[in-house]
C-alpha cells in the first residue's frame, strides 16, 4: 500500500539568508532517515517560503519486507522432464514446500542448475515509525543560532507555531516544540491570516495559493517573481543585473510576490555607481534598473503582498532612498576634503583591540606582512604595500561612521577620487573579501595577498589574548576568516607558507615563547582546510594523508589532496595500497632489526633483485624531479611501476636468507621501496583497519 505523508513547521520569519539551508537539511535529513530505514517511495519534495518549510513524501510504502528466504531445490535434472514440465519428483518437491510453480527461478550452485525460489519471510507496517523519522529529521536540520520562546521546549531557529503532519487523510501524531501536530496550517499572515483544514497532501499547494495566498513551493515562487520583474522593466524598456543569489534573498522574504516600479531623483546618478547600487540593494533589497546599459534612476519594489494601494508603497520605498541618498551626497562632500592618506594618522586614536594596539598598529602590520608575501612570491610590491597603507583609511570617514558595511567600497572611491593607481583602488574594496563562506573572492593579486595579510594579523593577535575560538561558538569569526585565507591561497593558487607568515606575525607583535600559539594557529587553520574538502565530499583518509607533507603549504596541500582523490576509486590507487600494505607488514615483522645504513649493490645476487633496485632508483629520481614542479598525479602513476617489480620479487625471491648480510639487504631494499612510497602522502591511513 502506498500513501503520501506531507508535514509543515510554520514558523515566526525565517532569516532570509538561511531560508534555504534550512529548508534542504530538513529534506536530506528526511531523506537519509528513509534511506537509513529501506523506505521506497516515489518522490521527495521541499517547499519554503518565509513563514514555513514543508516536505512531502509521495507515493510511500507503508509495507517493507524485513527478510528474504531463498529456497533451494535440487539439480533440475532430477525435477524436471524434457519438455521442461516438472515430474513426479519436481510435483513432490513443491507441494512439500508449498511453492507456485510459477514463482520459480532457476540458480547456479555447484556447477550445476537448481530450481529455487525467492520468497519474503515478514512483512513490516513502517506507520509507527514515521513520527520518529520526522522528529530527528526536524531536531537534525542545521542552524546557525538558534533561540527558546518557552521553557521545556527544544531551540529552533525562530517560534514555531503550527505543525501539519498529513498521512493521506489521517494526522500524523507529532508532538514537538509543545505543540501537537495538526490537519490545518495558516494562509499568508498580511492577507489570509486564518486556518486551513486539508483533506489529505494532494491539497496542500494549490489550497494555501488559492485560498491563502502563499506559493510554498520555492522554485515556482521565483519563476513568477522573475516574470514579474521582466514584466515592470519592461513598461521603460530597462533590464536588470540581479545575480542568483540576491534573487533568492528576495524570494526567501515573501510568500506572494507582487512587483513595482520606483524611482529616485535623477541627481542622485552624480554619486558612484557602485555606492547606488549597495544602498538599493543591501539597505532595501530592491533592484536597480538599467537603460541603454547605464544605471538609471528606476528601481524595482518586490512586496509580500497584493495592495489596493500601491501608490503608497511606493512612495514610501522612494522616500526612504531619497533620505539615505541625500545623507551620502552629504557625507561625500564632508570628506572630499581630506584625502585618504591623511587619515592613516588618525587611525593612531582608533582602537583595533585594547591589547593589541591602535588600526594604525594593525595597519603598519599588514604593511610588513604584504612586503613579507611579495617578497616570499618574488614579485614587485610598490602598488601592494600603498594598497596596505591605505587599506584602512576610509574606517575614519564620516561616511563610513555612518554606513559601516559599505568599508572598501567607499576606499576604494576615495583612492580613485584622490588619483590612487587603480589596482590599489581595487585592493582596497576587496581585501575584506570573503565575508561569508560562499562569498566572492578578491579578483586582483594585491586584493588577494592584501586579504590574507588582514586576516592572519587578525586570527594571530586574537590567539595571543586569548579570543580564539573555542567548541562550536566563534564571536569573532576566526573560522570564517581562517576559511576566507585558505579559500584564496587555493581557488586563487598562492603558494605560501603559512609557520613562516605566522612566525613573521608574531615578530611584528614582538610576541615571545610563541611556539605553542603557533602550533595552535596551524592546528586550527588546517582543520579549516580538512572541512572544506569535507564539504566537497573528499576522503578523509586522503586529507589526512597529506598534511605532514604539505610543508604548510596549503596551495601544495589541495594539489596533492586532488591527484589522489582523482585516482582514488582506481584499480591503480588499490594496487599501491595493496602493496603498501604488505612491504609495510614485511618490516613491522623486522622492527627489532638493525638495517644497512643503505642498499650495497654487492649483495645483490638475484637478477630480480638487482633490476628491482634499478628501478627503485630509476622512480626516485624520477619522482624527486616530479616533487619539485608539484606533478602529483604522475608521481602516483609512476610509483605504480614499481608494482610489477615488487610483486615479482616477492613472488620468486625468499627475504630470508642463511647469509644475514643477503638478508639484511634485502630488508634495506624493502625499506627504500617504504622511502619512496611516503615522498608524497602518507599511505598509513589507507592501511588502518583493512
Amino acid at each position: 500500500m502506498k500513501k503520501t505523508l506531507l508535514v509543515e513547521i510554520y514558523i515566526e520569519d525565517i532569516p532570509h539568508k538561511e531560508l534555504k539551508n534550512i529548508a534542504l537539511s530538513f529534506y536530506y535529513n528526511v531523506m537519509n532517515e528513509l534511506k537509513k530505514l529501506k523506505i521506497n517511495y516515489e518522490k521527495l519534495e521541499w517547499y519554503a517560503s518565509t513563514r514555513r518549510i514543508a516536505i512531502t513524501i509521495n507515493q510511500m510504502k507503508t509495507i517493507r519486507f524485513m527478510k528474504t528466504k531463498t529456497i533451494i531445490g535440487p539439480p533440475i535434472e532430477y525435477v524436471m522432464n524434457k519438455d521442461n514440465t516438472f515430474n513426479k519428483v519436481g510435483l513432490s518437491w513443491l507441494q512439500k514446500n508449498k511453492i507456485d510453480e510459477k514463482k520459480i527461478y532457476f540458480l547456479e550452485k555447484n556447477h550445476k542448475k537448481h530450481i529455487a525460489q525467492k520468497s519474503f519471510e515478514q512483512k513490516q507496517n513502517i506507520e509507527p515509525f514515521l513520527s520518529k523519522i520526522i522528529q530527528n529529521s526536524i531536531k537534525n536540520i542545521n542552524f546557525k543560532k538558534k533561540m527558546r520562546w518557552k521553557e521545556n521546549i527544544s531551540s529552533f531557529i525562530r517560534p514555531v507555531r503550527n505543525i501539519l503532519a498529513l498521512l493521506d487523510k489521517s494526522v500524523l501524531k507529532l508532538k514537538m516544540f509543545g505543540l501537537i501536530s495538526k490537519n490545518f496550517t495558516y494562509g499568508h499572515h498580511l492577507m489570509y491570516n486564518k486556518k486551513i483544514h486539508l483533506k489529505n497532501p494532494q491539497e496542500y499547494l494549490n489550497t494555501l495559493i488559492e485560498k491563502g495566498m502563499v506559493i510554498v513551493d520555492f522554485n515556482k515562487r521565483k519563476k513568477i517573481l522573475k516574470q514579474r520583474m521582466s514584466h515592470a522593466v519592461q513598461m521603460i524598456k530597462g533590464e536588470i543585473k540581479i545575480n542568483s543569489l540576491f534573487l533568492e534573498e528576495i524570494n526567501a522574504l515573501i510568500e506572494y510576490p507582487d512587483v513595482l516600479l520606483g524611482k529616485f531623483d535623477p541627481k542622485f546618478l552624480n554619486i558612484p555607481q557602485e555606492i547606488i547600487i549597495y544602498i538599493l540593494q543591501v539597505y532595501q533589497k530592491n533592484i536597480p534598473i538599467y537603460i541603454n546599459q547605464k544605471l538609471s534612476n528606476y528601481f524595482l519594489i518586490v512586496t509580500n503582498i497584493l495592495s489596493s494601494n500601491n501608490k503608497k508603497i511606493i512612495f514610501g520605498y522612494q522616500q526612504v532612498i531619497h533620505a539615505k541618498l541625500s545623507d551620502i551626497v552629504f557625507f561625500l562632500n564632508q570628506d572630499k576634503h581630506v584625502k585618504l592618506i591623511d587619515n592613516l594618522k588618525i587611525l593612531k586614536k582608533v582602537i583595533f583591540q585594547q591589547t593589541l594596539g591602535t588600526l594604525y598598529d594593525k595597519t603598519i602590520r599588514i604593511y610588513h606582512l604584504i612586503k613579507w608575501t611579495y617578497d616570499h612570491i618574488k614579485k614587485k610590491i610598490h602598488h601592494a604595500v600603498r594598497a596596505a597603507l591605505l587599506s584602512k583609511c576610509d574606517l575614519v570617514s564620516h561616511l563610513i561612521f555612518e554606513f559601516p558595511e559599505m568599508q572598501g567600497l567607499v576606499g576604494k572611491y576615495y583612492a580613485l577620487q584622490n588619483g590612487e593607481n587603480i589596482k590599489v583602488a581595487q585592493a582596497i574594496q576587496e581585501h575584506y573579501y570573503p565575508n561569508f563562506f560562499d562569498d566572492i573572492l578578491p579578483k586582483s593579486e594585491i586584493g588577494c595577498l592584501l586579504s590574507i595579510s588582514d586576516k592572519i594579523d587578525t586570527i594571530v593577535g586574537l590567539y595571543i589574548v586569548g579570543e580564539n575560538t573555542k567548541s562550536h561558538h566563534d564571536p569573532f569569526k576566526i573560522k570564517r576568516l581562517s576559511i576566507g585565507i585558505m579559500r584564496i591561497l587555493i581557488e586563487k593558487k598562492i603558494s605560501i607558507n603559512l609557520k613562516k607568515l605566522i612566525t613573521k606575525n608574531l615578530y611584528l607583535y614582538n610576541y615571545k615563547n610563541s611556539k605553542k600559539i603557533k602550533d595552535n594557529i596551524l592546528h586550527f587553520m588546517f582543520n579549516r582546510l580538512y572541512f572544506l574538502y569535507k564539504k566537497k565530499n573528499v576522503n578523509r583518509k586522503i586529507i589526512n594523508s597529506i598534511l605532514k607533507y604539505c610543508n604548510n603549504n596549503p596551495f601544495d596541500a589541495s594539489q596533492r589532496i586532488e591527484a589522489i582523490h582523482e585516482l582514488y576509486n582506481s584499480e591503480m590507487f588499490s594496487n599501491l595500497i595493496i602493496t603498501y600494505k604488505r612491504v609495510s607488514n614485511i618490516l613491522k615483522k623486522n622492527k627489532n632489526i638493525i638495517f644497512l645504513k643503505k642498499v650495497n649493490i654487492v649483495l645483490l645476487k638475484h637478477e630480480l633483485e638487482i633490476s628491482l633496485y634499478k628501478k627503485i632508483k630509476q622512480i626516485n629520481q624520477i619522482i624527486n624531479d616530479l616533487l619539485l614542479k608539484k606533478e602529483y598525479l604522475e608521481i602516483l602513476k609512476k610509483l605504480s611501476q614499481l608494482i610489477f617489480y615488487i610483486d615479482t620479487f616477492f613472488k620468486k625471491i625468499y627475504i630470508k636468507d642463511e647469509n644475514i648480510k643477503i638478508y639484511l639487504n634485502r630488508l634495506t631494499l624493502i625499506k627504500e621501496i617504504k622511502k619512496i612510497f611516503l615522498k608524497m602522502l602518507d599511505f598509513d591511513f589507507f592501511i588502518i583497519g583493512t
